[in-house]
């Protein structure tokens, strides 16, 4: 069965070649919005900040992965609506929605398309590594940002293309909580940014294949073949997962819980991340805070800029990112600290700063990423937690973590806090003495 087209316009005669996902294929209509200046601005903008000074082959970039989302994001729609009962609920909630009265399932699924599309075209330069500084002075994030694009300044362009009100829809469905305007795309906003949803698909297959890694790597194409819907309210349907895709979630969980300690929290790509922090910082007035602003950067104006203050030695940031002259790490905690062995390690770097006072020591507590939002035996508050159902006919649907030992196991969250040194990497002996003590003193605090 051919997939539904809301017009002839939007038939997949465009393709690109994709080394995740083989040829992607995306209409005239949609290729209007690729060719947008502000879409392609995410081809110089890469996933993963200056990661490739640990894993060279990291130079992939947010606007390749933004096109593989929309890829995946249709597998898994297109799978939904090949179950006959699936398609009809579909069809029934969605048509409720105003502008969705004709051709829902169509709407819906170039919906999703866009949403998947456009979900990161509010990135700051260098992606995550610097948003806390980009956005101090903006409520959201780049969700946000991007919301406001869409409303903005590319919402006639879509609403042209498309029907009046698409582009307010796709950015309800990019900010992930529709429920006060579109509860019955709850859906659609899953298979985005849910616990299985595209985005992290893609980047976890991408950024493996990019890093050279193989720990992000799992049977997504099962996955999607296993999804299911549950309608947990009427009007309102969410996506779930039948028994046999159980063990492709586990692997989606356990490679987000591995690419965070192998890449995403790699120590000498978390010195960079704040270096990078730093040196926004440090520009003060001059680092864009504002959508204009923002949008006008990426990462080689901003590289640019960084290797200029280098060579001026305006910036001891910039010229440590140039030279690739980093602090070398010292000490770190486990990969599942507790607030007290995050407290007990700050206050260890402070002890090092006091009895080393010539070396320079850098404090890096790594926020707690999460790894999964599931309920687990023994919760009492399930508040902030996104349940992923298992459903089957003979029996009652449950928590997924009910049915796998290994998703009730493993942490929702992952931490650690490492202590940096500045000190001259072929001093070994120094590093080894400072370790040392840096471990002597965590014993004593209490919190080995």
């Amino acid at each position: 069965m051919s997939p539904p087209f809301p017009s002839e316009h939007d038939y997949p005669s465009n393709r690109i070649r994709c080394p995740i996902h083989g040829f992607i294929r995306f209409s005239d209509n949609e290729r209007k919005i690729i060719d947008h200046r502000l879409f392609r601005r995410l081809n110089r903008i890469r996933q993963l900040a200056l990661s490739d000074l640990v894993y060279p082959g990291a130079t992939h970039t947010r606007f390749e992965h933004s096109i593989g989302v929309m890829e995946v994001a249709t597998q898994a729609y297109d799978s939904l609506i090949r179950n006959p009962k699936h398609k009809r609920k579909m069809k029934s909630v969605f048509k409720i929605v105003t502008g969705f009265e004709k051709k829902p399932i169509e709407k819906a699924r170039q919906v999703v398309r866009l949403a998947a599309l456009l979900h990161d075209i509010g990135h700051a330069p260098f992606g995550h590594a610097a948003e806390k500084v980009y956005f101090e002075n903006m409520p959201g994030e780049h969700e946000a940002l991007g919301a406001e694009i869409l409303k903005e300044d590319i919402g006639s362009l879509i609403d042209g293309l498309y029907w009046p009100g698409c582009a307010r829809t796709v950015a309800f469905i990019i900010q992930g909580d529709p429920s006060h305007a579109i509860p019955q795309f709850k859906i659609l906003c899953d298979l985005i940014s849910g616990e299985m949803d595209s985005d992290r698909t893609d980047y976890l297959l991408r950024d493996s294949y990019h890093c050279g890694v193989e720990c992000g790597r799992f049977d997504y194409r099962r996955m999607l073949q296993c999804l299911e819907i549950r309608e947990p309210e009427s009007g309102t349907l969410e996506i779930a997962l039948n028994r046999d895709g159980i063990h492709t979630f586990e692997a989606l969980i356990l490679g987000r819980y591995h690419m965070n300690i192998s890449v995403y929290s790699h120590r000498i790509r978390r010195i960079y991340d704040y270096y990078l922090k730093e040196y926004h910082r440090e520009l003060g007035s001059d680092c864009p805070q504002d959508k204009n602003g923002i949008l006008e950067q990426d990462d080689i104006t901003m590289m640019s800029r960084i290797m200029g203050d280098a060579k001026e030695g305006s910036s001891q940031w910039a010229k440590r990112i140039l030279n690739r002259k980093h602090h070398r790490m010292v000490f770190d905690t486990s990969f599942n600290a507790d607030l007290i062995q995050l407290n007990t390690a700050e206050s260890t770097c402070d002890r090092l700063c006091g009895e080393f006072n010539d070396i320079d020591f850098v404090y890096d507590p790594i926020p707690s990423a999460s790894i999964h939002k599931q309920p687990k035996k023994g919760d009492h508050n399930e508040k902030d937690l996104q349940p992923l159902f298992v459903t089957s006919e003979e029996r009652p649907d449950r928590y997924i973590s009910q049915v796998s030992p290994i998703i009730n196991g493993m942490p929702r969250e992952f931490s650690c806090a490492r202590i940096y040194a500045d000190i001259d990497p072929l001093n070994k002996n120094l590093r080894e003495e400072i370790t040392k003590r840096a471990i002597k003193i965590f014993r004593e605090e209490g919190a080995a």
